[in-house]
């Protein structure tokens, strides 16, 4: 049986700065269950599950995840980052949440790791990464000159996603049950 090539599958850019883990959401539901499923409403099967500043709480999100999983069928863990490549070499997709090199936390899905286990593909819901943002204390960001995100398919280094969410040491994962 032939793999499937994900790449065909249009990356999704995330509704607003905060959203990340919404379009990461719904382009793991067309790839790996072909279902459709707009972010709004994924975004409203969630109780709050983000601070007042838009930042995730990954437990928050573990909750609302196991709690929809009639639709995500899809089993959360936390692991080291050194265990990343095993974690993320099987033939579907696998949801990361992760700090950026820039120290922010963000999600991403990842697939099709090369056989050296060196770099992987990902959807990246943030792009392009030159949108004019705005953080203002106390107020969710917003992308200031009206443009979108559109969402690409990206190759990096497996590195890239090898550093733990803040405060948690871990990575979190999400792949099909």
């Amino acid at each position: 049986m032939a793999k499937k090539n994900f790449k065909l599958i249009p990356a999704q850019g995330q509704i607003d700065p905060t959203a990340c883990w919404i379009a990461c959401l719904s382009w793991w539901l067309k790839a790996v269950h072909n279902t459709d499923m707009r972010q709004i409403d994924i975004m409203g099967l969630f109780g709050a599950v983000w601070s007042a500043n838009g930042t995730i709480n990954p437990t928050a999100l573990k909750a609302g995840i196991e709690k929809n999983n009639a639709l995500f069928k899809m089993k959360i863990e936390t692991v080291f980052p050194a265990s990343l490549a095993y974690w993320a070499e099987g033939d579907t997709p696998t949801i990361i949440a992760f700090q950026t090199p820039s120290g922010t936390g963000h999600m991403n899905v990842l697939y099709d790791l090369t056989k050296d286990y060196k770099e992987i593909w990902a959807m990246e819901p943030w792009f392009p990464e030159n949108l004019q943002v705005v953080y203002e204390p106390g107020e969710i960001p917003y992308v200031s000159d009206g443009k979108k995100f559109t969402g690409m398919h990206l190759k990096r280094v497996l590195s890239y996603y090898q550093t733990a969410l803040r405060e948690q040491d871990v990575l979190f994962i999400g792949y099909p049950q």
